[in-house]
């Protein structure tokens, strides 16, 4: 099985090491390329990266330049570049977990039928681990079906790409949350998720990520009312239970 491992960088040289430190010490035999859309950095960011394609000339990695047009911007361009069967996106200040990827395509080796996958993560502020989510993938499970919580975050899947041309997308739009949006269309359209219970990758909270900025939680409650209002009803909530409903009563009636 071959990995697209997609990363996004501005001015990441603080981080970016560890994040490319933790696919390379990963057992040898993973067969992946790596490709990073940076956003015109100023930094050493573009150097870390070319040495990276140097000492590992037999993989392909991948360095694309371009004005910042927003994270989902960056990630549609990722995944059109991408050149295998599924994608991993890996944020410049996280990394993973030691020798993982190893079990982790060995379980979906196991379990093929899926068209997303997706794992536990640890969260990490200021070099100390505050905690592992999700605690409870099924309560997590059901708090997305009801529209107040999203189980799934684009660092902790795996995406079979051609979900993305079949389906569409992220919505370049919004800033925040339109991985939700991507998840509300998938479970719309029936796709299959799967849990793997391993820890896949570490993520790095600091003082200039999105996720600490204020402003930036501001912006995702309003982006998160905006996609519930607009498609959990009639993408999830209303189409699926309902032809649930009408399979089991059908199921009932021819069964009398």
């Amino acid at each position: 099985m071959k990995l697209s491992i997609i990363t996004c960088t501005y001015n990441s040289e603080k981080y970016l090491p560890e994040a490319i430190g933790s696919v390379t010490s990963q057992n040898k035999w993973i067969d992946y390329e790596h490709i990073f859309i940076d956003g015109m950095s100023i930094d050493g960011t573009c150097d870390i990266i070319k040495e990276y394609a140097v000492s590992n000339p037999t993989t392909n990695i991948v360095l694309e330049q371009r004005n910042p047009k927003g994270i989902y911007n960056a990630m549609n361009e990722w995944i059109k570049l991408a050149s295998w069967d599924f994608v991993l996106f890996l944020n410049s200040d996280d990394f993973l977990s030691k020798d993982i990827l190893s079990r982790y395509i060995s379980f979906i080796e196991k379990n093929p039928n899926g068209d997303i996958y997706h794992w536990k993560f640890q969260q990490i502020y200021q070099d100390r681990n505050i905690g592992i989510f999700p605690k409870n993938s099924f309560f997590s499970k059901i708090l997305f079906h009801l529209g107040f919580n999203t189980f799934i975050f684009h660092p902790t899947a795996l995406i079979k790409r051609s979900l993305f041309t079949e389906l569409w997308f992220y919505d370049e739009s919004k800033k925040i949350a339109s991985d939700l949006w991507f998840w509300f269309l998938c479970f719309s359209k029936h796709k299959k998720f799967i849990f793997f219970p391993e820890i896949v990758s570490n993520f790095r909270i600091h003082d200039n990520s999105m996720t600490s900025n204020p402003a930036n939680k501001a912006r995702e409650i309003e982006e998160v009312s905006f996609f519930r209002k607009k498609y959990l009803w009639k993408l999830w909530i209303f189409t699926d239970l309902l032809s649930k409903l009408y399979i089991k009563i059908k199921f009932v009636l021819s069964h009398k």
